[in-house]
């Protein structure tokens, strides 16, 4: 996604969804990183595309990302990292519109560090 950029756009229908039922599904302990890459994924798909098209799928993602980092997950949890690298890249997707996730955000980052 993040190497042909702009025509990406074709395929993004196609392959968020997958990701979506995958991030949706995949829960068991040992599936997280698996999960966490779906994460990793779909908001370089976000990238990709642009704000206009994953406005829509990156409140989902979003509600389930903070979801996860406001349960009880372990240190060593792998999504745990690759959720904080997914949402820098969310808030490039976005843009402006990223402010409003800021609020739930900010607390579980100042906890990572």
């Amino acid at each position: 996604a993040g190497s042909i950029e702009g025509e990406f756009v074709r395929y993004y229908p196609e392959i968020v969804p997958v990701l979506k039922t995958i991030i949706a599904s995949c829960l068991a302990p040992e599936l997280r990183r698996l999960r966490g890459k779906a994460f990793e994924c779909i908001t370089l798909c976000g990238m990709a595309v642009g704000r206009e098209m994953f406005r829509k799928d990156a409140q989902e993602v979003m509600a389930a990302m903070m979801q996860s980092l406001t349960s009880e997950m372990d240190d060593d949890d792998p999504q745990k990292s690759l959720i904080l690298e997914s949402l820098p890249r969310c808030c490039v997707a976005l843009e402006g519109e990223f402010i409003q996730y800021l609020p739930a955000i900010m607390p579980q980052l100042l906890l990572a560090l």
